[in-house]
């Protein structure tokens, strides 16, 4: 993952299911609200398909890469993640710790819907914890190795640490933003 395309595509991969997720679960939900549950259409279920053949690319595209599929496989990412960063410059440390929030919340939530099954509103937090986990990627791809010969970042200041930290609470915005505006359309 040391390099601009080693953070891109498990962005991308994180940010393209986050996002049908987004779209997925609220459907499936005003769809059962009923007294009768609906069957699920053709469609739903062909996309249901494609949603696990997508996976499947996804994980042999990279060397290393694999999609977590529980809640084990998570925290252990999470563990190893955490260890990833030492002796690393402070705001390299920083920006992927604020990445392991994203993670762990991802985990538990997951551990979560392993006793409460169907339930949308865990459904929906880890939608947008898996979108936030897409866009963080692709933020570290650009802090951390900028495209095209932009500036270097400075490892070591202390506002840019305090900036990135800004910055994620924006992502997370975004992504609730994202959720809400998809779970109106859907309505």
């Amino acid at each position: 993952m040391a390099n601009f395309k080693g953070h891109a595509l498990p962005g991308s991969f994180f940010l393209v299911f986050g996002l049908w997720w987004s779209v997925k679960y609220p459907l499936k939900y005003l769809s059962n609200r009923g007294k009768e549950k609906c069957r699920p259409s053709k469609c739903y279920q062909r996309l249901e398909l494609i949603e696990g053949i997508v996976k499947a690319v996804f994980s042999l595209i990279g060397k290393t890469w694999s999609f977590p599929y529980n809640p084990v496989i998570l925290l252990l990412a999470g563990l190893l993640f955490y260890y990833h960063v030492h002796n690393r410059p402070p705001l390299d440390q920083h920006i992927h710790s604020l990445l392991l929030i994203a993670i762990f919340g991802g985990s538990i939530c997951v551990m979560i819907e392993v006793f409460l099954k169907e339930n949308v509103i865990l459904e929906l937090f880890r939608s947008s914890l898996t979108i936030l986990q897409g866009t963080w990627f692709w933020q570290i791809a650009f802090v951390l190795y900028p495209p095209g010969g932009s500036a270097e970042w400075d490892q070591k200041d202390h506002e840019n640490i305090m900036f990135i930290t800004m910055c994620f609470c924006w992502h997370y915005a975004v992504a609730l933003l994202i959720m809400s505006a998809n779970y109106f359309l859907v309505y």
